[in-house]
């Protein structure tokens, strides 16, 4: 055969080249891609679903799962991928769970969309096509333009992922990370509210852009970063790591008046007499005492009246002694080998406790917290005990008491951290803990006393009402962050009636004369348990109020998490007492930023709802005023980084959230609000720089140095006679306060000074 005939031969395309000569390779022609870019790009199997595929939506990905328009241009062949059944306000996967099994070597039955009566043929494609652009124009008119420029097979992808993104409300997630090193921040983390702001980024790279000082800033704390090593565990005993008397006095009594009410740890005239011997005769002690000591005052150690400046200039040292005595008692915990008994879950709580006041480890405390759950379940505080027993009634008290400070523990960690609860119902049958006083029973008693009335202010009241509400939160928490539990509409108000009813039947308790030391307690207890409850309602309608644009049923939900955040806001703004604010922020450090961004997100959808024009129109400085409460939540924030060194992720999101509401609101000034939105994020880089360099500079001195001689003298609300006179005190109240709490222990695995998401999720938005 000669050249030019093998030439020929070669060009034919496989039709006419029956007779080629077999010697020649043939032209293959590239067949089109079916898999998803994503799976493509991993090189993983996809099951080539649409619009997205089971593996990018297992990953937290289904708003990346694109598919090559080459395979909808070839209108002759088959669209091989399966349909997806028709995506609700749930998840895909929770209605593909809820689909008929069919038997094992039956063909796929598959429910077409809407719209497309056979996906598989190539002319019912044509066919929705026309109908998928006329419900697109018919939704949303100003289409037209961007419609024109795109192909029909774009539109009909544009269109049904836009459903997509409003209809599925498990789209609100993070996963952080790539291949195997991956971490995931569920929809009730507070930080997931930035993607309810569709221009966000966008107005992030703008001032970035203006202000060069802000990436500059990003490179500083990166050779910081690399720079910093963990610190080691110190060799000294636990004994030496104690404060002088004064001191140890004063932070045991703010943690009595402010922390234990909340989640009660403590059978406090127990504690109290055990606290007398210790410093009567310290080699006397009982084996975990000191451990839990130093837990309880680490859990103290922040909460104290100061101001935004003067907590600058102490941050540094009372984060670093808190850190070394958290870790001192959990080294306690470590190196004990026996069964678990009631001081070790004492000791597992403060730790926690400490952690979460003081911003260590926040990556960790969900981990924690189900780990402690685990624990404690091995031990048996899950179930009430039997009449064949033998375990005394005050120890089956405070089992009650420890097991329920477990559970809030590990909900609030799963709530902040955006998981589901170690616990729902029907896992545990333990009675809620009892409404008395500490010194109504002890450990000789042989009986329990009845239970108090809950309109009777005791030194576990806040617990006991606090407990009522505990299965309906996990039921929201476990929706909210579950991966496959279907909710209705109908169910979601039903909850909402039922959050409302337990917010109406906080008890008022009697107001005393305005002098009265226990009308601050009174005051914060009902505080605390609207400001618990309040965020519950926000974290069941979010989901339902990022759809209220569009579909009108949805509209309540937005009115319901708006009237929470405000009131929220308001809460904490109205508190007078400065310190009473600041431990409440220390205590429930997420809930303010949750309230300021759904405020902002409200203002940011002015198309319709409170952020209308017509609504700003209409009542005068309505706009001003939420953007002031959302501001104050701010200041908040700004004053605990200065304390602890943490938070500053929210503070750079909220900064900019408000920013690009103000420049929304009041086109005018946008430039200002830029200008200004860069210089405090500077301000705050600046000085946490500064505060990290001092820190390392004191970490190094205190190697070197006793203890005693270099603990930081705290500045306190609470006087010394004040602590003297609630660590004597024996009657009824004892002196209690409120405040809440919840934790999380294990090591510092995040080295970067900004906590959770690190520099690169901050500067590289």
């Amino acid at each position: 055969m000669s050249t030019e005939s093998v030439g020929q031969t070669a060009s034919m395309s496989p039709e006419q080249g029956q007779g080629r000569d077999p010697k020649v390779p043939a032209r293959k022609r590239r067949r089109p891609a079916l898999s998803c870019a994503q799976c493509r790009n991993r090189k993983v199997k996809c099951d080539r679903k649409f619009p997205s595929c089971d593996r990018c939506i297992r990953i937290g990905q289904a708003h990346a799962c694109s598919y090559s328009d080459d395979i909808f241009s070839r209108t002759g062949r088959k669209d091989p991928r399966p349909q997806h059944a028709e995506c609700d306000h749930t998840s895909a996967r929770s209605n593909r769970s809820r689909s008929p099994k069919r038997q094992v070597g039956a063909p796929p039955v598959y429910k077409p969309r809407q719209g497309i009566s056979d996906p598989a043929t190539a002319e019912s494609l044509t066919r929705a096509i026309p109908a998928a652009e006329g419900h697109l124009m018919e939704k949303h008119p100003d289409t037209g333009a961007a419609v024109a420029g795109e192909t029909s097979t774009q539109v009909i992808r544009r269109s049904i992922r836009n459903e997509r993104n409003l209809s599925c409300i498990t789209g609100s997630t993070y996963l952080k990370g790539n291949d195997s090193q991956t971490r995931f921040f569920g929809q009730t983390h507070a930080m997931n509210m930035y993607s309810q702001f569709e221009g966000l980024r966008t107005y992030i790279k703008e001032i970035k852009s203006e202000n060069s000082a802000l990436n500059n800033l990003r490179t500083e704390f990166e050779v910081f970063k690399r720079s910093c090593k963990k610190g080691v565990v110190d060799s000294r005993s636990l004994d030496g790591l104690v404060p002088p008397r004064q001191t140890a006095d004063e932070l045991v009594a703010v943690y009595l008046d402010c922390i234990e009410p909340t989640h009660r740890v403590l059978h406090i005239p127990s504690f109290r007499r055990e606290y007398a011997q210790y410093w009567g005769s310290p080699q006397t002690a009982a084996p975990g005492f000191v451990a839990q000591l130093l837990a309880m005052m680490a859990a103290a150690l922040v909460l104290h009246n100061s101001s935004t400046t003067g907590s600058l200039s102490v941050g540094p040292a009372l984060r670093e002694t808190a850190r070394e005595w958290v870790e001192a008692a959990e080294s306690f915990l470590q190196r004990y080998t026996k069964r678990p008994d009631l001081r070790i879950f004492q000791i597992c709580c403060l730790s926690i406790v400490a952690r979460r006041v003081n911003g260590l480890s926040e990556n960790q405390a969900w981990i924690a917290t189900g780990s402690l759950v685990k624990r404690a379940m091995s031990a048996g505080y899950h179930r009430e005990p039997n009449d064949h027993a033998k375990i005394s009634p005050f120890h089956i008290e405070m089992r009650r008491r420890i097991w329920a400070t477990i559970v809030e523990l590990d909900l609030q960690a799963s709530v902040d951290r955006g998981m589901p609860p170690s616990v729902r119902e029907g896992d545990f049958n333990t009675i809620a803990p009892m409404n008395l006083n500490d010194d109504s029973f002890d450990e000789t008693s042989s009986d329990l006393p009845t239970t108090e009335s809950l309109e009777v202010l005791t030194n576990s009241a806040f617990q006991a009402v606090l407990t009522k509400s505990l299965l309906l939160r996990l039921r929201i928490c476990a929706w909210a962050n579950g991966a496959n539990i279907k909710l209705d509409y109908e169910d979601a108000l039903n909850m909402d009636e039922e959050l409302s009813q337990q917010i109406n039947s906080i008890p008022v308790w009697s107001r005393p004369a305005a002098d009265d030391a226990s009308s601050q307690q009174k005051s914060r207890t009902r505080v605390l348990l609207e400001l618990t409850l309040r965020q519950y309602v926000i974290l069941l309608h979010t989901p339902f109020a990022s759809l209220g644009q569009q579909i009108s049923k949805y509209t309540h939900s937005r009115r319901a998490r708006l009237e929470a955040a405000t009131t929220i806001l308001c809460q904490f703004r109205d508190i007078l007492q400065p310190s009473t604010s600041n431990m409440i922020q220390y205590i429930m450090p997420s809930v303010s930023v949750q309230a300021a961004l759904t405020v902002c997100h409200e203002l940011y959808m002015r198309d319709a709802g409170y952020g209308s024009s017509p609504i700003l129109r209409a009542v005068p400085n309505f706009a001003e005023s939420l953007i002031s409460l959302a501001e104050s939540a701010l200041d908040r924030i700004e004053t605990q980084i200065y304390m602890t060194g943490k938070k500053a992720p929210e503070f750079y999101l909220l900064t900019m959230v408000l920013s690009l509401v103000k420049a929304r609101l009041w086109p005018a000034s946008a430039e200002a609000s830029r200008s200004r939105a860069a210089e405090q994020i500077l301000k705050i880089g600046r000085r946490l720089y500064t505060w990290q360099m001092q820190a390392e500079t004191e970490k190094t001195l205190r190697r070197n140095m006793p203890q005693r001689a270099i603990m930081p003298t705290p500045r306190y609300s609470t006087t010394q006679a004040d602590a003297a006179n609630i660590l004597s005190h024996q009657g009824p109240n004892n002196g209690s306060q409120v405040i809440e709490d919840f934790g999380l222990p294990e090591g510092d695995v995040e080295a970067d000074v900004f906590g959770v998401w690190n520099l690169e999720d901050l500067f590289g938005f």
